[in-house]
């Protein structure tokens, strides 16, 4: 049986040997064009944008408790 790695870890695999080996380089990387760049670490960067964006609660609805902008 053979070992399969998942996305996120085959592009890391890929970008350790695109640097010849060296984890720092993969880190310092200068290739900003290269569409496996955002990934190059191992994390998908889109999976904790909501995380990090989050707003605190607010209703659903504000209209229950302001003035109607036509009159009462």
């Amino acid at each position: 049986m053979s070992k399969y790695l998942s996305p996120l870890k085959a592009i890391r695999a890929n970008c350790i040997d695109c640097s010849g080996g060296t984890l720092k380089e993969v880190k310092d990387c200068v290739i900003h064009n290269c569409p496996l760049y955002p990934f190059r670490m191992g994390r998908n960067p889109n999976r904790y944008q909501n995380i990090t964006n989050e707003q605190p609660d607010k209703p659903l609805s504000t209209t229950e408790n302001e003035p109607n902008e036509n009159g009462p």
